[in-house]
């Protein structure tokens, strides 16, 4: 079955053209999906969601079929229907599809008529700050726009398959003001893989009190949802949500290349991009394809040096001037300007453009910036190498969730006539 998904409907908002892509993965590689540092990531929101679910207990589990390639998508939304018929209940990965609509809510509590529909991300969150997810300015937070159109497409999914009901958005999020009251927290949710190598959590507490205080913060975003719903806030200026989720829908049902207009953000970061691995070698480039859709690029036109890897580079307007490779900017193009002292920003940005346009691969030192902060150098040197974790459920009671914590390193000094003394060393192998 296929159907649009909440994270089929967050990818196309971030471009449409990837929506189509990633339709087609057996044509278009995708780089994410070998990045070891998003796995990471999502290691700990499985741990994350787990600890949400005990603080909405006796929650009946939607499981998942056992064959993904079979996946039916009524049949996970009948078992949702099943158990709403009680009055109350809690469900973990309740399932609704209508309309080749399809979402997945981690957590929905029903008492009557009323349902909260809870999101769990592992990202944190200040909680006593105001302008969490609406600033000052009245528009959405950026670094929050993608998960809160995903929590809005959810709410409608959810109240075309239940319109008799009140659904009311939440937010489940770690809160960065809380700190752990035990130790160990984070070891009592041991991330692992089954025999199909699905990604799970196994616990290892034996009662709910040993997890300490709850470290989460809910918020109520029905406002922001609403507001979402009603056009208020958009995604793109040009199209509403109600038109995103027609478009992404027929885009995924019908498997066409929407040629949406390439955006300077979105190419930068695209992820359907060739790579060295064995299977970025043998399958085709999404961006190629646009650029060859949209701009009529060449093959030898992608062999030139272009700007979407100028390090800090954001301004959209180059893009839109047709200003694609380094060898048509001035140094007017980046406003340009020299800073006494040190680089610019603007000043690296320009060595960058002019050695990839030259083909000049020598290395830029500042020799002489270099001799003279050197020089301000007070003998004995001491060099500190060390290795630090950060995660949402931290391992140490007082610890906040993605507070830095170091632990192990190594301490150096330099004296000024040449001795090197290794001073000592820390590595934290006790296992809680």
């Amino acid at each position: 079955m296929k159907a649009l998904s909440k994270s089929r409907f967050k990818q196309g908002l971030e471009c449409p053209n990837k929506l189509y892509f990633s339709n087609n993965k057996q044509v278009f590689h995708n780089v994410k999906n070998e990045d070891p540092f998003l796995q990471a990531l999502a290691s700990g929101g499985f741990q994350v969601e787990e600890y949400a679910r005990l603080q909405y207990p006796g929650g009946v589990l939607i499981e998942d079929p056992e064959d993904r390639e079979n996946y039916d998508y009524q049949d996970l939304a009948n078992q949702t229907s099943e158990l709403l018929k009680q009055e109350n209940v809690v469900i973990y990965e309740a399932a609704f599809y209508i309309d080749d609509l399809f979402i997945r809510t981690d957590v929905l509590v029903k008492k009557g008529t009323h349902i909260q529909l809870i999101e769990v991300k592992a990202k944190s969150i200040d909680s006593s700050q105001p302008y969490n997810f609406v600033g000052k300015s009245k528009k959405i937070v950026s670094s929050w726009k993608p998960y809160l159109f995903d929590l809005a497409f959810q709410v409608y999914v959810a109240q075309c398959c239940l319109p008799d009901y009140t659904i009311t958005p939440y937010l489940c999020l770690v809160d960065k003001t809380k700190s752990a009251t035990v130790d160990g927290l984070n070891q009592f949710f041991r991330v692992s893989k089954d025999s199909n190598s699905r990604t799970g959590v196994t616990t290892t507490f034996k009662e709910v009190g040993q997890l300490g205080a709850n470290i989460l913060h809910q918020e109520n975003l029905s406002e922001v949802v609403s507001k979402i719903h009603n056009g208020d806030y958009k995604y793109y200026d040009n199209l509403n949500f109600h038109e995103a989720v027609k478009l992404l829908s027929e885009i995924r049902m019908q498997n066409y290349y929407p040629n949406w207009p390439a955006q300077f953000s979105a190419c930068k970061k695209c992820e359907f991009k060739k790579d060295d691995s064995e299977d970025g070698k043998k399958k085709q480039s999404g961006f190629e394809h646009c650029f060859k859709t949209q701009y009529h690029w060449t093959e030898q036109d992608f062999k030139k040096s272009n700007i979407f890897n100028v390090w800090d580079l954001k301004d959209p307007k180059l893009m839109q001037q047709g200003l694609l490779f380094k060898s048509q900017l001035t140094p007017e193009d980046i406003k340009y300007k020299e800073a006494a002292g040190k680089l610019d920003r603007t000043e690296r940005q320009w060595l960058q453009i002019e050695k990839e346009r030259d083909n000049d691969f020598t290395e830029f030192i500042d020799i002489e910036g270099l001799k003279a902060e050197m020089n301000t150098w007070v003998y004995p040197l001491h060099f500190i190498d060390f290795e630090t974790s950060t995660v949402p459920l931290p391992f140490h009671t007082g610890r906040k969730p993605y507070e830095q914590i170091a632990f192990q390193f190594s301490h150096h000094i330099y004296h000024e006539d040449g001795r090197i003394e290794h001073a000592n060393e820390y590595i934290n192998t006790h296992r809680r």
